[in-house]
């Protein structure tokens, strides 16, 4: 019971930020050589509840299955590029993926910070178009969406973009 209680708020947490790539991965994907993205989080690594207790179970996971075709490396924290410039070292290739809140990139994809509103799951999302619908408007911007994660408690609003 007691690591619910804390697992809840941790989760609600992580799930404000968001995961942007650049499309390219998909071509990447047929290389010889292993694929590299590296990541950069809009808060220090030594967050204990953003950080080390989601992304690092989320990075370890994608590195332990990818089985060596696949690293996601993290480069660093808000010391390694302000939070509000995440969005746009990604569109422009200078990091491969960042976890940043909407609202720090909606100038890059007008309307992301809107998608936190939504009164449906990210389940949901998938199965009535919604979730094609803000990936086209990443498209747009040369990002690409993969998905979020919804809210723990009921009328909490919050996003996961990957």
């Amino acid at each position: 019971m007691e690591m619910k209680k804390f697992f809840g708020p941790i989760v609600v947490f992580v799930l404000t930020v968001t995961f942007i790539m650049m499309p390219v991965v998909g071509g990447l994907a047929k290389a010889a050589e292993p694929i590299t993205l590296n990541f950069v989080s809009f808060v220090p690594l030594a967050n204990k509840v953003e950080y080390k207790q989601i992304k690092s179970r989320f990075i370890d996971r994608v590195n332990e299955r990818a089985k060596g075709e696949l690293f996601i490396k993290v480069r660093g924290g808000p010391e390694s590029i302000p939070p509000f410039n995440l969005g746009v070292s990604v569109q422009k290739g200078v990091i491969d993926m960042a976890t940043i809140p909407t609202a720090f990139f909606d100038s890059l994809v007008p309307g992301a910070n809107e998608t936190c509103l939504s009164d449906y799951t990210a389940w949901e999302e998938r199965e009535n178009g919604i979730y094609e619908y803000i990936r086209d408007m990443y498209k747009k911007a040369g990002l690409y969406y993969l998905g979020r994660a919804g809210a723990t408690e009921p009328g909490f609003f919050l996003s996961v973009f990957k």
